[in-house]
Parts: structure tokens; sequence; C-alpha cells
């Protein structure tokens, strides 16, 4: 009998030729969960599922912030929350001064005595905020948690349950025997492995087709509506997602979701391509 590995995500079964989307399961930022918990031991394919996922994000406008947990780093306070933040530095300036201190300390950008945890857990979540306001959509990926610091898994499981409204999804994997800290209150799926001869129903099966390479638009995209071509020109310019609100009378949150919907219709990945496809459109 043979063994492969197959995988079973809360009893939805999946094979070697089918995979989960967990683009499909969190929706995008602006509905479903905003933050997600896969459970299993090790061994049963959850790194696989945030490859997949950290992969096809960009495709969806979506930024990709990872961080892995290490057991040489395990006894370093912070140093899961520098792995996976400190990408974002540039945007500490725009926090209140208390926060900005704390990070800059957590970092050890600055010496001092370290702040509290609670401090630079709101501090963490302000940053998130403000970088998904300037660039639009984030995923933030975690694996083994089990090797991530306590202070960090702290400070993360604190940001993961407050991302509710914000273009911010937030997806770690955990093992059973792995500490509640980080995951507690977020929604889970249980991933298992199946055995190749158990049973599995083909209805339950979801195919796969590689996701079509973009292609470069050569005339005016019928599916952008007048707002989205406002927001987009305005984008392309260097505008942040707060300024365009400011301007066109709309919260940074709603300029992040039209953004979010704008990038695969124009075959981009990034604010940075937004200024060349426009052109190529006449825009």
């Amino acid at each position: 009998m043979s063994a492969s590995v197959l995988l079973e995500v809360s009893g939805q079964e999946y094979g070697q030729d089918s995979r989960l989307n967990l683009l499909d399961l969190l929706d995008g930022p602006t509905g479903g969960p905003s933050s997600l918990v896969l459970r299993g031991e090790p061994g049963t394919g959850k790194s696989a599922l945030l490859e997949d996922l950290a992969a096809r994000a960009p495709g969806h406008g979506l930024r990709v912030l990872r961080a892995c947990g290490a057991e040489t780093e395990a006894e370093l306070p912070f140093s899961g929350v520098h792995q996976l933040l400190y990408p974002l530095r540039e945007y500490i300036d725009r926090l209140p001064p208390t926060q900005r201190e704390a990070l800059h300390r957590a970092f050890g950008l600055a010496d001092g005595p370290q702040p509290s945890r609670f401090v630079i857990s709101a501090a963490a979540l302000a940053l998130v905020g403000a970088a998904a306001s300037a660039e639009g959509p984030l995923l933030l990926l975690v694996d083994d948690v089990s090797g991530i610091d306590r202070a960090s898994a702290e400070v993360l499981g604190f940001v993961a349950r407050r991302l509710s409204g914000q273009p911010v999804l937030f997806v770690a994997a955990v093992t059973e025997a792995d500490p509640v800290t980080l995951s507690a209150g977020l929604p889970e799926l249980r991933v298992r492995p199946r055995r190749v001869d158990a049973p599995v129903a083909p209805a339950r099966l979801r195919s796969v087709t590689p996701p079509p390479a973009p292609v470069p638009l050569t005339g005016p995209p019928a599916e952008l509506t007048a707002q989205e071509r406002r927001i987009a020109g305005l984008a392309a310019q260097g505008l942040t997602n707060k300024q365009i609100g400011e301007q066109l009378f709309l919260s940074h949150r709603t300029v992040g979701t039209h953004l979010y919907k704008i990038f695969p219709k124009l075959g981009i990945t990034s604010r940075a391509a937004l200024r060349d496809a426009l052109a190529r459109l006449g825009q």
C-alpha cells in the first residue's frame, strides 16, 4: 500500500493533482477571516500551503512578509517580530513617539530599557496599518511557530487578533504541541495527511490550473470603473492610500480595497508597475 501524502484540511480533501488555495478561504482582505491558523503535525504539508499562498499572493496585489521560527533564535526576544516586520521599518517614523521608540528598541536600532510588550504590540499593529495604508494589502506569513520566541509570539498574536477591517491577512502554521500564545482566539484549519489508498470523493477535490501569466492589456479596460481609474492614476503618481482617500473623500481602507481589485485587472502585481500599465492603456 502506498503511503503518499494527500491533504485533508478541515474535512476537505486535496490530492496530488489538486491544491488548496487559501486565498479562496480567506476571501481576500475585504471578507472572511483576516487571520488564520493552520494546525497539524510536522510533515502534513502546512509549509507547502504557505509556500503556495506566498506564490499566489502577488498576483492578487498583496505584498508578502514572512517569518520562520528557528531554534537558534527562540531565546532572542522579539527576533520573530524583527524577521517579519523589519522590512516595514521605513514606516516607523509615521508612528507616535512612544510607539516609534518602542520599535526602535525592539529592532535594535536604539539603546534603552526594553518597553512593555503591550506597547511593542500596539506599535507593531500600528506599523502594519501604516504600511498597508501606504502600499496596499499585505500578507503576513509565519511558519514553524514552535521556533518563534515567546515575546514575538505574544506580539504577533496580539496583531493577528486585531486585523479585522484592515487590508491585511495573517496566516500561521502551528503543530498540536505548540503553545497557544500566538494562535489563541484565531480561526483554525486542521491539516492532516491521508493515505493514497483511502477513498477520496472526486466531487470534493478542487482541480488545479496554474494561474495564467499576466497579459499586457492593449485597450481600455472595460472592467475598470471610473473610480478605479481615478484611484489607479493617483497611485501611479506616488500618492499614498491616505492621500488618495483625502482627494476622493474615501477611507484609506476603501482605497486599498480598490487597488486590490485593480492590480489583477491591469495584469500587474505592484504599485510600481501602475504608471507603465496606465501609459499602455492611455489612461
